[in-house]
């Protein structure tokens, strides 16, 4: 995402732990290192952003592409929106 100029986000630590319900803690291994994705774009001026009604995640078409080509099974759950972030189509 950073080789790709991508706007609106940034990457912070994280801190993790099995949770004590977990049956057999043993069986998960050791976490690998994970990374917080912190969104703070404005949806239609970031590459990414969240809509404030609703929650949901809007990301520029270059955005759309490089997650898309990374995971193409994204593409069954992603919609098209406008120019003012309105829900157009079902992809």
């Amino acid at each position: 995402m950073d080789e790709a100029g991508l706007t609106g986000y940034r990457l912070g630590p994280c801190t993790t732990s099995i949770a004590p319900w977990v049956e057999d803690p043993d069986a998960i291994g050791e976490l690998p290192p994970l990374h917080c994705l912190d969104i703070w774009g404005i949806p239609l001026e970031h590459d990414l952003g969240i809509r404030t009604k609703g929650s949901e995640l809007i990301v520029s078409q270059r955005a759309y592409d490089l997650i898309c080509d990374r995971n193409p099974s994204l593409i069954e759950f992603s919609n098209r929106v406008d120019e003012h972030g309105n829900t157009i189509y079902k992809v």
